[in-house]
């Protein structure tokens, strides 16, 4: 794919839709992450590495079920090559996530509440963008190719329930 039409590709309704529904699956998991973060840290006391890696993996199983499910609208069960994919594009994430929390208390020193929730929020952040690009082009753009061409084939002979 050439990259005119792959950056042309993110300039269509359906993909800013994506974008929205990947935000708001965002938004939820992250709700998820930070109640869990912080109920391992400081209600049952663990270290920050491991209430940081906690919190996300429950976190990135909830992201991968609602973008699989809601966002690109995939039925199937998926591949395990799809899912390692999502799992190592969120384990990028989590690694810079770790390694900012760690970088922030060699600096500042052991992080409140107050500071460790707001250095995972601005990585959070800053990672939207990057994630959603992987999530659609190395993650889910063989299943939704595969949707696509299913519902060209089902509207070209009349079998497509959006079309009636």
């Amino acid at each position: 794919m050439s990259l005119i039409r792959s950056y042309r590709s993110f300039l269509t309704r359906e993909t800013v839709i994506q974008f929205l529904k990947v935000g708001a699956s965002g938004g939820a998991s992250t709700l998820l992450y930070f109640a869990v973060l912080n109920l391992l840290r400081f209600g049952i006391g663990w270290p920050s590495f491991w209430s940081v890696t906690g919190a996300w993996t429950l976190a990135t199983a909830a992201n991968y079920w609602l973008n699989r499910h809601w966002t690109f609208r995939l039925q199937d069960k998926g591949t395990p090559t799809e899912t390692g994919a999502f799992y190592i594009v969120s384990l990028a994430a989590w690694a810079l996530t770790v390694g900012i929390v760690q970088l922030s208390e060699s600096t500042f020193g052991p992080l409140g509440p107050l500071g460790l929730n707001l250095t995972n929020l601005v990585v959070d952040g800053l990672l939207l963008v990057p994630k959603f690009v992987a999530y659609r082009r190395l993650v889910f753009d063989r299943s939704l190719q595969q949707n696509e061409a299913v519902v060209t084939d089902k509207a070209a002979t009349g079998n497509d329930e959006r079309c009636g």
